[in-house]
This record gives C-alpha cells, structure tokens and sequence, in this order.
C-alpha cells in the first residue's frame, strides 16, 4: 500500500490525526511500525517526543465510515440558546433580530475531539421583510453547524475542523439541488442575476475544504465561544489573559482586538462561576480605520460625523466541574460609534435537564 509522510503539529494526537485522515487508531499504528525504523516505534497510544512526523496510508476508504466510533463522547447535552440583536440609529431602533438554536453537543476532553450539530433554528426580524433572507441563510447554518473539530490543549478553542470534505459535499449538494429553489434567491434571480452568483461563490469559498478562517469562524460563534475555552483545560487560576479578534458588526470587516480576562465569581456544589471581561485594544491606526468605513458605510445616511468608537463585551459562565460541561452561558455585547449607531446583541444558553443522547444519534453523528 502506498503512504505519505505526515509532520506532526502542535497539540495533535494519535486520536485528531486518525480522524483527520480517516484512518482507525490501532490500524494507523500498526501501519506506522511496520513502515518506520525502529527508531521511529510507537509503544502505546502517546506520541514520543523525538517523533516529528508520521507515515500514513493513502488510502483507507475502508475504515472511514465507522472511525468515529472509536471516539468515546463523555460529555453529551443538549442546549437551546437565544441571541437578540437590536441596531439603533440616532438612538432609534432600526433593527430587531430574535433567534432561537437547539444544538447538539458530543465532547470527548481526553481525546480533545467535539462535535457540534444544529437541530433548530427559529428567527424573526423587524422589519419582516429580511425574514426573507434569513431563511436562505438559515439553511446554510445546518450545513455549516454538523461538525467534528478537535480542540486546542493549550486553550480548549476549536482547533481544526476535521469533517471539511464533508461540509464542503453538503454545501454543493445544497447548491446545486436547492440553492434555486429559496424563495429568497427567486427574487434576487429577478432583479440581480450578478448577486445570485456571487452569493454562489461565496459560498463556495466559505465551505471549501481549503478555506482558511473556517476555524475562526468557528470560534467567533457565540455558541462555540461559550462552549469550548480555557476552562476546559486549565484551573482558573492559570489562565492568563487572552487575545480576542472582534469582527465589528458596525464597520465590517474590521477586526477590533480584544483582551479578555477571566475572574472566578464562586466554585460550590460542583458549579465554577466565571467572568471574562474584555477590553479594546485600540490604537490611532485602527481608529483612524474605523472611521474611514464609517464615512463609506454609514455617514451618507446618518449624516453626522464620526465620533468615539465603543465597544463592551462581557460573558457570565456557569461550568460543571463533575460533569465537565457548560450548563449556563451569558453574553452581552454593545459595539458604538457614541451617538450615532450601536448595536446591541444578548446571547443566553442554557443546558437541557431532560435529555441523554442515544446510541442511534452517536450512529448518526459518525455518518457526517
């Protein structure tokens, strides 16, 4: 059988590369000692520090579709969310948005291996009419929220998406069988045939397998911000301060930096509190930036000139430390240019008391 060498990065294990290539644990070490010196052995399921690379099939079609069966979820929860969205202009409201999310989440801490799916996804604008839009949008959050990712050992965020070629054949099932079929797209199709294309190719650059912010994306989700952090892998007391790329909803795409701190508010009963706090990092260049797509942006409507840009960002977590998993989430962020526009936007999560996976969805999930 043919093979290839593989470098081994930062924080993988046997586990993450297994996956990521679709290999069975026991069958890639067997195949790595019997094609590797002696110098170069596993004995056991550790990577040796002195090894720096790997030899792996080629193929392995054969072991894909039961692979993450081998992966033992000990965290398994269901959790239903809400985010409000609310953009004032002059201090009148212009923009309500209220959605609602049930996922599923499936976590393995020891093998640093997650997975995420949406089940549901209810919404409602005012104005109404871009209920329109977001039912075109909605469907591609399904697609892009059936996830496998391993998680970082450093800081517990999602680390590498391990399902790509997965996500990027649903997206082109999508496209190609149901992208016209959106009434949204029907009535862009009328009036902006240019819009429909370049909607498709957002598309196809968003879902490919070689899309480089995909796991930024990811982490910038509210759902998986809350979820995957430092608290899975470190005390409280050892996490330092961390760096945090804000993509601003007011003057986009620039990435505001953020400096989040974390403060333990109590431990009892098996539930860790937390706080994280952030705080902007601006300097004369960014501000300077901002203000240039807020002239481009909003200044031609609102008229008033740019003022201070604003931006606070809190979270209030509450962590089962027995159990290991998230049972409450709080976030609230407020971005401003002062007096002119803010948006607002409240995310809450809380964790299903009722509800342990069944077998039949573990099968389900190693299908993706």
């Amino acid at each position: 059988m043919e093979h290839k060498r593989y470098a081994i990065k930062k924080d993988d294990t046997l586990e993450s590369i297994a996956l990521e290539h679709k290999i069975d644990v026991e069958d890639l070490l067997n195949f790595h000692n019997a094609n590797a010196s002696i110098t170069q052995q596993f004995f056991g399921s550790t990577i040796p520090i002195h090894i720096n690379e790997i030899i792996l099939p080629v193929h392995s079609e054969k072991k894909s579709q039961n692979l993450s069966d081998t992966i033992n979820f000990e965290q398994k929860a269901r959790y239903r969310c809400e985010q409000i969205n609310t953009s004032k202009v002059d201090g009148k409201t212009v923009h309500f948005v209220e959605q609602k999310f049930q996922y599923l989440l499936l976590q393995s801490l020891e093998n640093r291996i997650a997975h995420v799916k949406l089940e549901e996804h209810l919404y409602n604008f005012n104005p109404a009419v871009l209920n329109l839009s977001f039912e075109f949008i909605s469907k591609t959050e399904f697609i892009k929220n059936n996830v496998l990712c391993s998680l970082s050992e450093s800081n517990g965020r999602v680390q590498e998406v391990l399902n790509k070629n997965e996500i990027q054949s649903e997206w082109e099932k999508f496209r190609d069988e149901d992208f016209e079929k959106s009434k949204f797209i029907q009535k862009l199709q009328q009036t902006n045939t240019k819009a429909v294309e370049d909607l498709k190719g957002l598309g196809d650059k968003q879902f490919s397998v070689d899309y480089k912010l995909a796991e930024e994306e990811y982490r910038r989700n509210l759902f998986y911000f809350c979820c995957f952090d430092s608290f899975l892998v470190k005390k409280t007391e050892n996490i330092l301060p961390e760096d945090f790329p804000f993509m601003s909803t007011i003057v986009p795409p620039v990435i505001v930096p953020l400096e989040f701190k974390y403060d333990k508010i109590s431990e009892e009963n098996g539930i860790l509190k937390l706080r994280k706090v952030g705080t902007v990092k601006l300097n004369p260049e960014l501000v300077s930036e901002i203000e240039k797509k807020y002239d481009e942006i909003h200044k031609p409507n609102i008229k008033y000139s740019f003022t201070e840009y604003k931006l606070e960002f809190r979270t209030r977590i509450e962590y089962n430390t027995e159990e290991k998993i998230i049972e409450t989430a709080d976030v609230f962020i407020m971005e401003q240019i002062a007096d002119n526009i803010d948006n607002t936007c409240e995310f809450h999560l809380k964790k299903l008391e009722n509800y342990v996976p069944s077998e039949d969805e573990k099968y389900e999930r190693a299908q993706i």
